[in-house]
């Protein structure tokens, strides 16, 4: 009897399997430990290929890193290095061996691993990773965070933030600075943040509240939601409705619009703004005491608020439109 081509392919993936599993190390667990010299004020880089990091802004000086798996092979998979120079300490993690085509997939070693940094608060951090989340806390430096492998969370950090995820969500709060957030690979949540936000995702909505600065988001994976908005607000979904809630006394006024569903804003009523709102999927509706400029329309409203000031442009062709008080 004859093989076929896909028959033959299919008895050689099996073989090569059964030879990985009789080949693999008997399971175990690696730890290593490295103190690397950090004073305050330096920089933490960190670049791994595999794993989990986690930093944390606790010690008093000096970075403590600790490197942990659940198999005993980690280091004749993967090459680990640590270096320290004036001003920065640097963890490195790489794969040995790259493979080629699809065999690739048969070598990769299956492992849980997790990189733990403990730095001075006073330190800027930089963690790229493929590997899995990233978690950061507790630094008064900047964080340019990024991951293809996981989610990026971050919470109590002084400076600016950049964070970026093709493998999951992004989950921010208690930020001073501005943030820099995009996500391919889930949504995009962020909470009381001082600074501006820049928030764009392909992967799931936006969420942001308690922003005192400007706010520039963006969907394609789904809706936006804005609450607490101190500054002007430019949110815009292709994926989902937009939700936009100023701040009292905001009167910064934005542009504000969805192709993928209805639009709700609310905003203070004793603040001046111009409002310019139109509708080609649905009606508008306003609470607010504005004066109208030019014909009454149900899908469209143009007019003064207390006087006039800022402009507010909103726009929707997936959904009506609403604009009422806080």
């Amino acid at each position: 009897m004859s093989i076929g081509g896909w028959q033959l392919a299919a008895m050689v993936v099996a073989g090569l399997g059964a030879m990985a599993l009789a080949a693999a190390p008997a399971q175990g667990a690696t730890r290593i430990e490295k103190h690397l010299e950090l004073a305050p004020g330096g920089q933490l880089i960190v670049k791994s290929e595999v794993g989990r990091v986690v930093v944390r802004g606790d010690a008093a000086s000096g970075a403590a890193v600790v490197v942990t798996a659940d198999r005993d092979d980690l280091d004749k998979e993967y090459e680990l290095t640590f270096t320290a120079a004036p001003g920065q300490a640097a963890v490195t993690v790489k794969r040995r061996s790259r493979g080629w085509g699809w065999f690739e997939g048969w070598q990769h070693w299956r492992g849980r691993v997790e990189i733990a940094v403990s730095v001075p608060r006073a330190t800027a951090v930089t963690v790229h990773t493929s590997g899995g989340r990233i978690e950061v806390a507790g630094l008064q430096g900047n964080a340019d965070l990024g991951s293809s492998g996981g989610s990026v969370v971050a919470h109590e950090i002084a400076g600016k933030l950049a964070a970026h995820s093709s493998g999951g969500a992004i989950e921010i709060h208690d930020v001073r600075g501005d943030l820099h957030l995009s996500s391919s690979g889930g949504g995009v949540h962020a909470t009381g943040v001082q600074g501006d936000v820049e928030a764009w995702s392909s992967g799931g909505g936006v969420h942001l509240e308690q922003v005192a600065g400007s706010v520039h988001a963006r969907s394609s994976g789904g809706g936006v939601t804005v609450r607490g908005a101190g500054g002007r607000v430019a949110a815009s979904s292709s994926g989902g409705p937009v939700r936009v809630s100023f701040a009292a006394g905001n009167a910064h006024g934005g542009d504000i619009d969805s192709s993928g569903g209805g639009v709700e804003v609310h905003v203070d009523p004793a603040v001046g703004l111009d409002v310019d709102a139109a509708s080609s999927a649905g009606s508008v509706a306003c609470d607010l005491p504005v004066t109208v400029q030019g014909k009454i329309s149900g899908h469209s409203i143009h007019g003064v608020l207390h006087g006039g000031g800022e402009r507010l442009h909103v726009r929707s062709s997936g959904g009506g439109i609403r604009i009422s008080a806080l």
